[in-house]
């Protein structure tokens, strides 16, 4: 009952929150030009001073803290791929992440889950931690139904779920920051202190930049986003077979997706190892159809 009660709440408020949301997208790329400034703002302050002492990695990270490093890297991934400007698109999905970000295992983070659509000509899909996912304008021109939609929003949802681009930080730079920020608070830090604090945390969101955008998530970590998002998928009611579908289709282009991710033959043959079907009732629904032909304007 719980669990239905915050679905749909979620879904209730998809709209009014994606706008608030893609509003402040275009403030944080106009505003955030270093991660320094991030990591001096008050937002990251408050985020610094839930550390506790005697942390070591990764899994100690809070909701929060992830949240806040998820930002810094959507305001760094921003600058070099610029948002569309189009709050119909963009609100379309926003509506299928939340269908499917319901139905997975983290369906509620400390501040929700945003889409963003960006302008680029390559076919790619990233997402940050705290449950900011970005689909490029040419991914979606690739796309020839809503299931395909959200079996790629599936697959970033997944990585988010299973805290991927946070385990991408590097160990040693997290305990470092855990120790200093465990010395005494964050008020009381020598402004020598907050300098390294600083080169740390921005360390943090270079290791997840890189990872996400030029050196990918290892094989191991895409064959559990492909197979648990279409797990997600298909809680969702959608049909999970949708993934390998655009994969097999979008297999031989190079770039973007596929560039970091591996062979379109070695992901369909891991998913094909166990593969999931429909979920029971399943009948394409007709309504899936034409909002998707209307927000791709193909109608």
């Amino acid at each position: 009952m719980k669990t239905a009660l915050v679905a749909a709440a979620l879904l209730c408020v998809t709209n009014a929150f994606a706008d608030d949301f893609f509003g402040g997208l275009k403030k944080l790329k106009k505003g955030l030009d270093t991660v320094k400034e991030k990591t001096e703002s008050e937002q990251f302050k408050k985020a610094v001073k839930t550390v506790k002492a005697v942390r070591k990695g990764a899994a100690d990270i809070t909701e929060e803290e992830e949240h806040y490093i998820g930002r810094a890297v959507s305001a760094r991934l921003l600058s070099n791929l610029p948002p569309v400007d189009d709050d119909e698109l963009n609100a379309y999905v926003q509506s299928v992440l939340q269908s499917v970000a319901v139905a997975s295992d983290r369906p509620e983070l400390y501040s929700g889950w945003h889409a963003q659509v960006v302008d680029s000509p390559e076919i790619n899909a990233v997402s940050a931690p705290g449950g900011y996912v970005f689909l490029t304008t040419a991914l979606l021109r690739s796309l020839e139904d809503e299931d395909e939609l959200a079996a790629v929003l599936a697959h970033e949802t997944a990585h988010v779920s299973e805290r991927h681009g946070i385990k991408a930080i590097k160990a040693s730079r997290l305990a470092s920051a855990f120790k200093l920020l465990g010395a005494e608070a964050a008020e009381r830090l020598s402004n020598k202190d907050h300098t390294e604090l600083t080169d740390l945390f921005g360390g943090s969101v270079n290791d997840v930049v890189k990872t996400v955008v030029s050196s990918g998530y290892s094989q191991d970590k895409e064959f559990d986003a492909d197979r648990i998002g279409s797990e997600f998928a298909k809680r969702a009611m959608y049909d999970p077979q949708a993934l390998n579908r655009f994969i097999e289709r979008t297999g031989a282009r190079k770039g973007g997706f596929l560039k970091t991710h591996p062979s379109a033959k070695k992901r369909l043959a891991a998913l094909d190892e166990d593969p999931i079907g429909r979920p029971a009732g399943y009948a394409g629904y007709n309504a899936r159809k034409k909002r998707f032909a209307k927000a791709m304007n193909r109608e």
